[in-house]
Protein backbone atom coordinates (compact mmCIF):
# COMPACT_ATOMS: atom_id res chain seq x y z
CA UNK A 1 0.00 0.00 0.00
CA UNK A 2 3.02 2.51 0.74
CA UNK A 3 4.52 1.82 -2.77
CA UNK A 4 0.86 2.64 -4.35
CA UNK A 5 1.24 5.60 -2.62
CA UNK A 6 4.42 6.58 -3.37
CA UNK A 7 3.92 6.11 -6.99
CA UNK A 8 0.77 8.19 -7.24
CA UNK A 9 2.76 10.56 -5.48
CA UNK A 10 6.00 10.57 -8.01
CA UNK A 11 3.63 9.78 -10.75
CA UNK A 12 2.16 13.48 -10.01
CA UNK A 13 5.18 15.35 -9.03
CA UNK A 14 7.59 14.02 -11.69
CA UNK A 15 5.20 13.66 -14.41
CA UNK A 16 2.71 16.56 -14.62
CA UNK A 17 -0.43 16.63 -17.20
CA UNK A 18 0.62 18.22 -20.65
CA UNK A 19 -1.55 21.25 -19.64
CA UNK A 20 0.91 22.72 -16.89
CA UNK A 21 3.19 23.41 -19.63
CA UNK A 22 0.93 24.40 -21.69
CA UNK A 23 -0.04 27.63 -19.29
CA UNK A 24 3.23 28.42 -19.71
CA UNK A 25 4.07 32.73 -20.30
CA UNK A 26 4.68 32.79 -24.19
CA UNK A 27 2.83 30.01 -24.96
CA UNK A 28 -0.19 29.69 -27.65
CA UNK A 29 -2.36 28.66 -24.63
CA UNK A 30 -1.47 31.20 -22.09
CA UNK A 31 -3.92 32.96 -20.71
CA UNK A 32 -6.94 30.64 -22.74
CA UNK A 33 -9.76 29.29 -20.64
CA UNK A 34 -11.52 26.57 -21.64
CA UNK A 35 -14.34 25.15 -20.17
CA UNK A 36 -15.19 21.44 -20.47
CA UNK A 37 -18.82 21.90 -21.06
CA UNK A 38 -17.73 24.40 -23.89
CA UNK A 39 -15.96 22.06 -25.74
CA UNK A 40 -18.58 19.76 -25.14
CA UNK A 41 -21.37 21.91 -27.14
CA UNK A 42 -18.46 22.48 -29.95
CA UNK A 43 -18.44 19.22 -30.85
CA UNK A 44 -22.12 18.68 -31.00
CA UNK A 45 -21.99 21.86 -32.97
CA UNK A 46 -24.77 23.62 -30.92
CA UNK A 47 -22.32 26.91 -30.26
CA UNK A 48 -21.15 26.73 -34.05
CA UNK A 49 -20.66 30.43 -35.46
CA UNK A 50 -23.99 30.28 -38.26
CA UNK A 51 -23.06 29.77 -41.64
CA UNK A 52 -22.06 32.11 -44.61
CA UNK A 53 -24.92 33.50 -46.31
CA UNK A 54 -24.35 34.18 -50.30
CA UNK A 55 -25.50 36.67 -52.70
CA UNK A 56 -24.96 37.76 -56.06
CA UNK A 57 -26.25 40.26 -58.51
CA UNK A 58 -26.12 38.71 -62.59
CA UNK A 59 -26.63 41.97 -65.24
CA UNK A 60 -27.80 41.30 -68.69
CA UNK A 61 -28.87 43.00 -72.17
CA UNK A 62 -31.82 45.15 -71.55
CA UNK A 63 -31.11 46.37 -68.17
CA UNK A 64 -32.58 42.93 -67.02
CA UNK A 65 -30.77 42.33 -63.44
CA UNK A 66 -30.92 38.72 -61.84
CA UNK A 67 -30.37 38.90 -57.84
CA UNK A 68 -30.06 36.40 -54.78
CA UNK A 69 -29.58 36.85 -51.30
CA UNK A 70 -30.27 34.12 -49.36
CA UNK A 71 -27.60 31.37 -50.79
CA UNK A 72 -26.01 28.79 -48.63
CA UNK A 73 -23.22 28.79 -51.35
CA UNK A 74 -21.32 31.06 -53.61
CA UNK A 75 -22.01 28.70 -56.57
CA UNK A 76 -25.76 28.73 -55.62
CA UNK A 77 -25.82 32.37 -55.53
CA UNK A 78 -24.08 32.89 -58.69
CA UNK A 79 -27.01 30.32 -60.30
CA UNK A 80 -29.90 31.27 -58.81
CA UNK A 81 -28.59 35.05 -59.80
CA UNK A 82 -28.07 34.03 -63.52
CA UNK A 83 -31.36 32.31 -63.65
CA UNK A 84 -33.55 34.97 -62.63
CA UNK A 85 -31.71 37.34 -65.13
CA UNK A 86 -32.65 35.18 -67.90
CA UNK A 87 -35.97 34.61 -66.75
CA UNK A 88 -36.18 38.50 -66.66
CA UNK A 89 -35.70 38.77 -70.37
CA UNK A 90 -32.13 38.91 -70.34
CA UNK A 91 -29.55 37.81 -73.04
CA UNK A 92 -26.01 37.64 -72.17
CA UNK A 93 -26.40 37.55 -68.38
CA UNK A 94 -23.07 37.85 -66.72
CA UNK A 95 -22.60 38.09 -62.88
CA UNK A 96 -20.93 41.13 -61.66
CA UNK A 97 -20.92 40.53 -58.04
CA UNK A 98 -21.02 37.94 -55.12
CA UNK A 99 -21.07 38.70 -51.70
CA UNK A 100 -21.15 37.02 -48.38
CA UNK A 101 -22.32 38.38 -45.48
CA UNK A 102 -23.09 41.57 -46.11
CA UNK A 103 -25.58 43.89 -48.02
CA UNK A 104 -25.30 44.85 -51.74
CA UNK A 105 -27.84 47.86 -53.64
CA UNK A 106 -28.14 47.73 -57.56
CA UNK A 107 -28.42 50.70 -58.97
CA UNK A 108 -29.80 51.71 -62.09
CA UNK A 109 -29.57 55.12 -64.06
CA UNK A 110 -28.69 56.40 -67.53
CA UNK A 111 -24.83 55.22 -67.59
CA UNK A 112 -26.24 51.74 -66.92
CA UNK A 113 -26.44 49.91 -63.86
CA UNK A 114 -24.20 50.15 -61.02
CA UNK A 115 -23.40 47.73 -58.09
CA UNK A 116 -21.97 48.65 -54.76
CA UNK A 117 -21.63 46.06 -52.10
CA UNK A 118 -20.66 46.46 -48.26
CA UNK A 119 -17.59 44.75 -46.84
CA UNK A 120 -18.62 42.01 -44.28
CA UNK A 121 -17.77 44.59 -41.58
CA UNK A 122 -20.38 47.04 -42.42
CA UNK A 123 -23.91 44.59 -42.70
CA UNK A 124 -25.91 47.75 -43.05
CA UNK A 125 -27.56 49.14 -46.26
CA UNK A 126 -27.45 52.82 -45.87
CA UNK A 127 -23.67 53.15 -46.12
CA UNK A 128 -23.89 50.82 -49.35
CA UNK A 129 -26.78 52.74 -50.96
CA UNK A 130 -25.18 56.10 -50.35
CA UNK A 131 -21.82 54.41 -52.31
CA UNK A 132 -24.49 53.32 -54.82
CA UNK A 133 -26.21 56.40 -55.68
CA UNK A 134 -22.91 58.15 -55.85
CA UNK A 135 -20.79 56.09 -58.31
CA UNK A 136 -23.78 56.07 -60.17
CA UNK A 137 -25.09 59.65 -61.20
CA UNK A 138 -27.48 62.15 -59.98
CA UNK A 139 -30.40 60.70 -62.24
CA UNK A 140 -29.90 56.92 -60.30
CA UNK A 141 -32.53 54.94 -58.57
CA UNK A 142 -32.10 52.32 -56.34
CA UNK A 143 -33.23 48.97 -58.21
CA UNK A 144 -32.89 46.45 -55.27
CA UNK A 145 -31.32 46.39 -52.08
CA UNK A 146 -30.73 43.58 -49.75
CA UNK A 147 -28.41 41.42 -47.45
CA UNK A 148 -27.01 38.13 -46.99
CA UNK A 149 -26.59 37.76 -43.51
CA UNK A 150 -26.60 34.26 -41.75
CA UNK A 151 -29.59 33.20 -39.74
CA UNK A 152 -31.46 35.71 -42.31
Amino acid sequence: MKWNVALLFAGIVLFPSADVFAQQPGSVQYNTVTLPAMMAAQRSGRLAPPSDRWGAIAIGEGQAYGWMDKAGSEDEAKAAALTDCRAKGGGDCVVETVFANACAVLAAGSAGHIIASAPPAERTLDKTTKRALRRCGPDCKVVREGCALPGG
